[in-house]
């Protein structure tokens, strides 16, 4: 979001970050040298609480060799999540949607050339795409202004009307669950859910519901995955581009014309001489079709994960389950399906004793602050009762604009699959994740009935 096909184990050869270090297991405590690549998705597995330990403890404000400082204590991630007039969301348009794409290092001549075709086909004007405004990457008051269009569609009166609709597509996902041998949780249920709320949502038709993982999945790995900056990624990206806006284009314009009781609806609505123009409407919701499949399957995901790896917290659970909601919300700080976002500080700054020069991009460890045991005493343990704020959904004026939607989704998906998890085993070490460096899922998560 590594030349590994994805789901394949880890090659023994250690990995290589993007600056060509090798990236060993963490140094010891104390040591001088300490190589940390956040593009690496190695670190994630089974070196994750070491590693966080590592960038929090010893190196908190941490220097990449191309300029970028990755950021991991909860204190100052917070602070600059939440201070836009120091640190601006500017290099999120780049970076999250990866628009417009970035060319790096040699590239395949036919790939290249494909690229070119693509774009010459395109039947509307690229550069306003890139010359777009997007929520990701703006700041007050621009930001204040496109927030408060697309908030139309997110009020508590839609959100909450949308508990029913959940409750159905969740039910109809475990349908069989009783009896089934096997339950494999993405594809039965923490796949689907997400995707056919956000097309409920969107006013799609059923039957382009999995365009929706289609394209989400091809946004992801052309700006997340190990193939980013090719010219095959860049030609992916574009293809999903001109075949999302060639969906959403007419649809939005007829909203425009004749409203309904949706979200785009709500989006393009003139109020008070203000709405978001026909690029700006594709790009948001294509951040936000990415933002809600991506995040809540990871979260549902996740969740289960942990509580089948955790059978006293699963207990805890089942015998309260008014504990599910912590339950996610603990999942989320363990497992931020977000790994990291971008800032750029406006002014020369000083952190944790190291000077940052103005205009310095800066990469703000979600998932590493996270477990920042000044915040979360035994950060690395996983547990329901645990009460307190976390980052994964942001922080500031930047907070994830879906974060209820998606809380709802996942309290109504672990409160009805909860019951049955007892009668099922994880084997964990089939378990995979994916080899997204920006988002943190598993590729599959099966459960098995057990025999006895």
């Amino acid at each position: 979001m590594t030349a590994e096909t994805k789901g394949e184990r880890a090659s023994t050869e250690l990995p290589r970050g993007r600056n060509g270090a090798s990236l060993e297991s963490p140094v010891p405590a104390g040591s001088d040298t300490f190589l940390f690549d956040p593009w690496d998705v190695s670190w994630r597995d089974d070196r994750t609480a070491e590693t966080a330990d590592q960038l929090v403890e010893n190196h908190p404000v941490y220097r990449l060799p191309d300029g970028k400082y990755v950021i991991s204590r909860y204190e100052d991630v917070k602070e600059i999540l939440g201070n836009h007039d120091l640190y601006t969301a500017r290099p999120n348009q780049e970076q999250l949607i990866g628009f417009p794409p970035r060319l790096e290092g040699d590239q395949d001549p036919e790939m290249l050339q494909r690229l070119q075709d693509l774009i010459a086909s395109i039947p509307f004007d690229l550069s306003e795409f890139g010359n777009a405004n997007v929520i990701v990457g703006v700041d007050p008051p621009l930001h204040t202004r496109i927030r408060a269009i697309v908030a139309r569609g997110f009020v508590p009166r839609r959100i909450r009307a949308l508990g029913d609709s959940v409750n159905a597509i969740v039910k109809q996902c475990l349908d069989g669950i009783e009896t089934a041998s096997t339950f494999e949780v993405n594809e039965k249920l923490a796949v689907p859910v997400p995707i056919r709320v956000i097309g409920d949502i969107l006013g799609l038709p059923v039957d382009k519901h999995p365009d929706l993982k289609r394209w989400s999945d091809v946004l992801s790995a052309s700006v997340h995955g190990p193939e980013r900056g090719t010219a095959g990624a860049a030609a992916n990206l574009i293809g999903m581009l001109m075949e999302f806006a060639m969906t959403f284009m007419p649809l939005i314009e007829a909203r425009r014309q004749e409203p309904g009781d949706d979200l785009i609806s709500d989006m393009v609505r003139a109020e008070e001489g203000d709405t978001l123009t026909l690029i700006e409407a594709v790009l948001f919701l294509i951040i936000l079709m990415g933002a809600a499949n991506e995040t809540t399957t990871s979260l549902i995901g996740n969740t289960i994960t942990y509580l089948m790896q955790n059978p006293d917290q699963l207990k805890l659970v089942i015998e309260d389950p008014s504990l599910v909601a912590q339950a996610n919300e603990e999942a989320l700080r363990l497992c931020a399906p977000v790994q990291f976002v971008y800032r750029e500080n406006n002014v020369e700054v000083e952190l944790q004793g190291v000077t940052i020069p103005a205009g310095s991009p800066l990469i703000c460890m979600i998932h590493v602050a996270n477990r920042d045991k000044r915040q979360y005493p035994d950060p690395h343990r996983f547990d329901v009762t645990r009460k307190g704020h976390h980052l994964a959904f942001g922080h500031g004026v930047h907070v994830c604009l879906g974060a209820h939607l998606g809380r709802v989704e996942a309290n109504k998906a672990i409160e009805a699959i909860v019951a049955h998890l007892p009668d099922f085993e994880l084997d964990s070490q089939v378990l995979r994740l994916d080899r997204s460096a920006f988002t943190r899922a598993f590729d599959s998560i099966p459960l098995t009935r057990k025999t006895s």
